[in-house]
Formats: structure tokens, C-alpha cells, sequence
């Protein structure tokens, strides 16, 4: 497939197809082909959209095969000529945008996002991601994957969504994060920041009996937030699906939106988890929740800061710091 070419074209008016990309040199290597079946994936997908509203696999760019020459490497070859500043832009009327939303996204940067963690957040191959210039090169290649991370967040991030979730967390009586695993780990921040600003706010990452125990109080004046990244735990979409069926208002950040927790939400966040060989970072989803976090503060700013010195009072009282060594 190296070093191939395809054309991928989307519908415009008048029943014509513009053409998007030509002569896109593909590469295996680069997009993590045949990793459990993760283009396979997309392509269903598309074949799912065709089949509504009386649209067939031709109209979203071609025929469906699952095959190195079918709709595959059209849609590889979008995603690469994005990279090399092709003609696909994210503009008003362009064919970048009248692909991503022929495959049912809202514009570009959402098919961009979706793209990029399906096919290289779950790319697991070692020879690729594995630096070769010893301890300190895969350090620095951590440092280097979690900037790229961040970066992509600033123009495929969906803002609009993310500000629904603080309204959603602002408006609820109580808010449960959940989370497994290292997942756990934005939850928890996400929880202890808004707690300690005067949020009634809780975070659940133990499981068993203590998660169904922070659940069941749930109604629908209630939030529930859920951390879930591949590989997906199930005790975490249970307590979405249980959430939803209690009326709660459900958000949840994730990795891609085609998710199982990403399926039970009202509102659906999606960052990128690469890390480096075959680990996931959650440097992402922790600079998300330190950015929730923060605008939660910012809605009612006295408020937070009557709670913060009442949570101080009390660290202190508990003795809760060790003195800093300038002060020893």
C-alpha cells in the first residue's frame, strides 16, 4: 500500500462530485493500518449513513470495500492531505466539509478528531512509536506526543459541547464523576477542584458496591460525568447507562465519539489519548478537566473563593502540608 494513490471525492450541488485529494502517497506504517480492524470501522460507519435517507455507499465518496482499494484509502488519503495542507479545509462550502458531514459529522474539525483517534490513538505498533535513543529519547518523545496532543485540542477541540458540560455541572443539585484505572486520574481532578470551590461534587473510582452505592441517589436534577478511554471499562458505561435511565443529564470524555460511554451521553467530549509505544496519556483529558474545572470557578467567582477559604480553614486545622524546606 506504500506509496500508492487514490482520489476520494464528496457530493456537491447538482449530483456532481468534486474531487479532495489525488495522488496522496499512503503509508501503513503512518495510520496503523489493519490495527484491529480500526479502518474497517470507519468504513462501516459510512455504510451505516448510506443506508438512511434513501443514500447509498456511492454517495459518501465511493464504494464501501473494506479491501486496500476501496473506500479505505480514500478515506486515508483525506486525512493525510489534511497534513500536507491539501485543498480539504475546514472553510464554509468546502469539500473537506461536505465529506465530513456526508459521513454524519457536524463539520471538519469533528471528523478530523474522530479520525485521528481511531486510527492513531489506537495504533499499537511498536516498531513505529518506540523511540531508539534510549531512556531519555522515549522521555522526550512523551514530552513531545502530549504537546502534539494538546495542539490538535486548540483545532479539532469542540468548545460548544465543552461549554454544555459546565452548564450541565453549574445547573445540576449534584454532580458523580466516574472513572477506572488510570482513567480515574482526570476524574479526579475534575471532582476535588469543583468540590473544594463550593460544588457538590463527588468522585467515584473504586467500583463494585462504593459505585452503586454513588449512583443510586441519582435524579434527574442530577449530572453524572464519566471518564472512558480504550479500552473501555465496563462498570463505567453501566453507570452512564444506569444515569440515563434515572434522568440525570450524562457527559463524557472520551476518545472517540463512536465510544460505548460516548453513546449514552448528552454531551460527548472527545481528546486525544497517544501516548508513546503501548501506553495511553491522559494529559489531555487532564488539562480538559483543570480547563472545566476552571470554568466552573469563573461562573460565580465570590462564591468560589468563600469556598476555597473555608476548605483552606480546614486543611490547616488537619494539618494536611509539610512545611516548605525555605521555611525548615
Amino acid at each position: 500500500m506504500s506509496g500508492a494513490h487514490d482520489e476520494a471525492q464528496v457530493p456537491v450541488g447538482g449530483g456532481q462530485y468534486r474531487e479532495v485529494v489525488e495522488g496522496v502517497a499512503l503509508d501503513d506504517e503512518q495510520v496503523g493500518v489493519g490495527s484491529f480492524g480500526d479502518l474497517a470501522d470507519l468504513a462501516r460507519h459510512a455504510d451505516d449513513l448510506g443506508a438512511h435517507d434513501g443514500r447509498r455507499p456511492e454517495d459518501v465518496g465511493g464504494l464501501l470495500e473494506l479491501g486496500a482499494e476501496g473506500e479505505l484509502r480514500q478515506l486515508v488519503a483525506v486525512h493525510l492531505a489534511v497534513q500536507v495542507g491539501a485543498e480539504a479545509d475546514a472553510d464554509a462550502g468546502s469539500p473537506g466539509l461536505f465529506f465530513a458531514q456526508s459521513l454524519g459529522f457536524a463539520g471538519w474539525p469533528p471528523f478530523q478528531a474522530e479520525f485521528r483517534s481511531m486510527y492513531v490513538v489506537r495504533r499499537f505498533d511498536v516498531e513505529a512509536s518506540t523511540p531508539t535513543s534510549g531512556h531519555a529519547g522515549i522521555i522526550a518523545s512523551a514530552f513531545a506526543q502530549d504537546a502534539e496532543n494538546l495542539n490538535s485540542c486548540l483545532h479539532a477541540f469542540d468548545f460548544e459541547q465543552g461549554a454544555a458540560i459546565v452548564e450541565a455541572i453549574s445547573a445540576a443539585r449534584r454532580t458523580v464523576v466516574i472513572a477506572s484505572g488510570t482513567h480515574a486520574l482526570p476524574a479526579q481532578a475534575l471532582a476535588i477542584i469543583a468540590a473544594s470551590r463550593g460544588y457538590d461534587i463527588d468522585v467515584e473510582d473504586r467500583g463494585g458496591a462504593q459505585l452503586a452505592n454513588a449512583l443510586v441517589r441519582l435524579t434527574s436534577d442530577d449530572c453524572i460525568v464519566a471518564f472512558s478511554f480504550w479500552q473501555h471499562y465496563k462498570q463505567t458505561v453501566a453507570g452512564l447507562r444506569f444515569g440515563r435511565r434515572r434522568g440525570a443529564t450524562t457527559c463524557v470524555i472520551t476518545d472517540t465519539q463512536h465510544s460505548p460511554a460516548a453513546q449514552l451521553a448528552d454531551h460527548a467530549l472527545v481528546v486525544p489519548a497517544e501516548g508513546v509505544s503501548h501506553l495511553p496519556s491522559m494529559t489531555a483529558a487532564l488539562s480538559l478537566s483543570y480547563g472545566l474545572a476552571a470554568a466552573l470557578c469563573a461562573i460565580d467567582p465570590a462564591k468560589s473563593r468563600s469556598a476555597i477559604s473555608h476548605v483552606d480553614e480546614l486543611w490547616q486545622d488537619m494539618d494536611f502540608f509539610a512545611p516548605d524546606t525555605r521555611e525548615l
